[in-house]
């Protein structure tokens, strides 16, 4: 299960050095795409009301592609806040990489046909850079183009022990790559043969985002359980994204499902994160996903919700 503390994300630009198909927004085109400098100040006094010190995660687009991401990664510092990036891998100044207000670095690993290998190379020289200076992982998102043993060696060659996983979802107006509903059980069962392939080379992979129960027998849900961090409901409403206008989303993926609400129209997290799960929480547990859901047994419990809320709007 995610952790039920809240989770902060700051988008600071929508703007992205690559075009992914898979990518959850890469059609979205929002009226301001970067934010600025004034509106991330906005958001660090905001948050510094809050008490808000760690918990945080700046993305995008790609957010190193921001024409000011030093100074954002220098505002942070001044204001002593720690964050998580996520990254493509494609920095035009790797240096950045290492600020202290960076604790851990996830970047979203492609390979080809997806990228070019020139890319892919470039995506390495980060890899290579980043080891042994900064905390950082791999993130695969599976597609139908993923090839399992190209991450492999990729962990072998950087003595990288562990990675994150997930399948890939739709965009809220389905514009992008994604398993139809129809096959995402067997594609969720394929995953589970990754993550066991994976373990058997002592590469430990995590799950990062909600399956179907319902896709894994009894045995193989306490073997995803145990070591793959297998879980049903997502964090959205308590995860809540932040757009460079100060709009608030309970992720990033929904950007027009629901009236627009700013960061400033709320005095506290409490009072955001309430406004937030009312959406979140009518689609997980009174919007089904499969037949099934409506009486099985761990969506009454909630446990799971089916898979990515997307699939139900």
């Amino acid at each position: 299960m995610p952790e039920l503390r809240p989770r902060r994300q700051i988008n600071i630009t929508f703007k992205c050095n690559l075009s992914c198909p898979y990518c959850y927004v890469k059609n979205f085109k929002p009226e301001k795409k970067e934010i600025s400098l004034s509106s991330f100040s906005k958001i660090l006094s905001w948050f510094k009301k809050q008490n808000i010190q760690n918990g945080v995660s700046i993305l995008g687009g790609e957010p190193t592609q921001h024409p000011k991401f030093d100074k954002i990664l220098e505002s942070m510092e001044k204001n002593e806040l720690k964050s998580t990036l996520y990254t493509n891998g494609l920095t035009k100044n790797p240096l950045y990489l290492l600020s202290d207000s960076i604790n851990y670095i996830i970047i979203n690993y492609n390979h080809p046909p997806l990228i070019s290998k020139e890319k892919q190379r470039k995506i390495e020289d980060t890899i290579s850079f980043l080891t042994g200076k900064k905390n950082f992982t791999l993130r695969l998102n599976v597609n139908k183009y993923t090839d399992i043993s190209e991450i492999m060696k990729i962990c072998k060659k950087y003595n990288i022990n562990s990675i994150q996983l997930s399948l890939v979802f739709p965009s809220e107006k389905r514009d992008n790559l994604f398993f139809k509903r129809g096959v995402l059980k067997s594609e969720s069962q394929k995953l589970y043969e990754y993550i066991r392939e994976l373990l058997d080379t002592g590469i430990k992979a995590s799950v990062e985002e909600p399956l179907p129960f319902c896709a894994f027998d009894k045995k193989e849900r306490k073997f995803l359980k145990k070591e793959a961090n297998l879980f049903g409901e997502c964090g959205s409403g308590r995860l809540y994204a932040i757009n460079p206008d100060l709009s608030v989303v309970p992720c990033v993926i929904f950007q027009e499902s629901l009236p627009k609400v700013f960061l400033t129209d709320f005095e506290n997290e409490k009072e955001l994160v309430e406004h937030l799960e009312k959406f979140t929480s009518s689609l997980k547990w009174e919007k089904y996903l499969f037949e099934e859901c409506k009486t099985c047994v761990f969506n009454h419990r909630k446990l799971c919700q089916g898979s990515c809320l997307t699939y139900k709007i």
